[in-house]
């Protein structure tokens, strides 16, 4: 029997994605009401079609980027709709260019109130106060 060549033996073809580890922190919180709630809502923002080019969904939940400062996430109630050409995979992607998208499309964070305006209201009401 001829080889074909690749070192793979044994291996499957397909790529090999790494497990994510969560730690428990956020395990804990996933699992807590307001966890399951805020889940809930991200997973209402991406029902809806991408805020900027309009494209149908499902979309990306993206955490609002711009005035932020730190390393942590902002919380999934600051969310928008993104397809993924306009979030992470088009060369004019907001995490390809931060800067840049800002000066065409403006502030993430300015997409937040007409975000909401589109969601149902018993969504709306897990909103906690500050948020």
């Amino acid at each position: 029997m001829k080889r074909s060549g690749f070192k793979n033996r044994g291996m499957p073809l397909t790529a090999r994605t790494p497990v994510r580890k969560v730690s428990k922190k956020r395990a804990a919180h996933r699992a807590s009401r307001a966890g399951k709630d805020e889940m809930a809502y991200m997973a209402a923002v991406k029902e809806h079609p991408c805020i900027v080019c309009r494209r149908m969904g499902p979309s990306d939940a993206h955490h609002c980027i711009h005035g932020r400062y730190g390393a942590r996430k902002p919380s999934g109630y600051k969310t928008i709709p993104l397809c993924k050409w306009c979030h992470q995979d088009g060369p004019e992607a907001i995490h390809r260019g931060k800067r840049s998208w800002e000066e065409k499309h403006g502030p993430d964070y300015s997409y937040i109130e007409q975000t909401r305006a589109q969601l149902p209201p018993e969504i709306l009401a897990t909103i906690p106060e500050g948020e």
